[in-house]
């Protein structure tokens, strides 16, 4: 039962690195193509690696990441960008934070496989 589970974890954990991977941009071409043009629906940011990951409207997984330089100076930058663009606080991009490490990982891939077995069961039905 304990090697089940210790594959259980692995499994997990490498499942949810390679969902969480996305192309790497730099800091003004997610400004100018993505940020400005309201691609973006939420960014995921991991103070501890200074990584932050992309998630474009419509998708459940982060498309793209970049690095930062703090999280002080991304939160400065966001405001100052959408309060030029004249964006509603209703419509800004949404910024969540998460501590990096191996219950994130499980957590987020227990997820990932939680609904992709009850997708793949409700097709299997239909």
């Amino acid at each position: 039962m304990l090697t089940i589970l210790f594959i259980f974890l692995l499994i997990a954990l490498l499942y949810s690195q390679a969902n969480m991977s996305g192309s790497e941009i730099d800091w003004t071409t997610f400004v100018q193509q993505l940020l400005e043009r309201g691609e973006v629906e939420k960014l995921l940011v991991f103070p501890e690696s200074d990584m932050v990951y992309v998630y474009i409207k419509g998708q459940r997984s982060p498309t793209y990441r970049f690095r930062i330089g703090s999280v002080e100076s991304l939160e400065k930058s966001l405001r100052h960008i959408q309060d030029r663009n004249g964006v509603p606080y209703e419509k800004r991009v949404v910024v969540q934070y998460e501590r990096q490490g191996l219950l994130s990982y499980v957590t987020y891939a227990s997820y990932l496989f939680i609904e992709a077995c009850l997708t793949r069961f409700i097709l299997l039905s239909l």
